[in-house]
């Protein structure tokens, strides 16, 4: 369909604008996890049409949602049908859902025997490194494949303890010191008995 006559065909990327516009207010009322914080959600890709004079007849958005325990991923995806839903029924889009993948949130106990051991252990470790910052206890939002081993074994307590800070990974200047990895090491092996006591 040619753009000099929009009104024969169906603008493909209005609906999703109209999408993205209510995601952007879809999880507003999602009250924060006491362990993982606030739940995470970005639209990240629209891709459609193919020149400027045509009107697209397909497109589609992708976006990357971070689920709380108190929010899982069946609510999670719920509230975004319901937003489908409602946009094709008010007007005349034709919006289908696809979840891509679905990772489990993962938290564990913060006073739990576990993460207090790995706590103490990577402190231990990471002082016979000048130069460090003491290891605290904090929360991400990385998918991980801790995702995996909770799965079928919920109660499993999870950690994730590597080198250096969690907020220069995936940047282009992503890196780690020897001393760093030297340190997570040690933690590990100071860690790795306490299974066996």
């Amino acid at each position: 369909m040619h753009s000099s006559e929009p009104e024969r065909g169906q603008n493909a990327l209005e609906p999703l604008v109209d999408f993205a516009l209510a995601e952007r207010d879809l999880f507003f009322d999602v009250p924060d996890d006491p362990c993982l914080g606030p739940l995470k959600h970005s639209v990240t890709i629209i891709q459609g049409g193919e020149q400027v004079n045509t009107i697209p007849d397909y497109a589609e958005l992708r976006g990357n949602i971070r689920p709380t325990m108190r929010f899982d991923n069946d609510h999670v995806t719920a509230r975004l049908q319901a937003a489908v839903d409602r946009l094709n029924q008010e007007g005349a889009a034709h919006l289908t859902l696809e979840v891509l993948h679905s990772w489990r949130p993962v938290a564990s106990d913060p006073d739990g025997d576990f993460v207090k051991r790995a706590l103490q252990a990577s402190q231990e470790a990471f002082a016979k490194y000048p130069g460090h910052a003491t290891p605290e206890l904090g929360v991400i939002h990385g998918a991980t494949d801790a995702s995996v081993f909770v799965k079928h074994h919920h109660d499993l307590p999870v950690i994730l303890l590597g080198a250096d800070d969690w907020n220069i990974s995936h940047q282009v200047n992503e890196y780690t010191t020897l001393s760093s990895f030297e340190a997570t090491i040690e933690a590990y092996k100071r860690l790795i008995p306490a299974f066996f006591e």
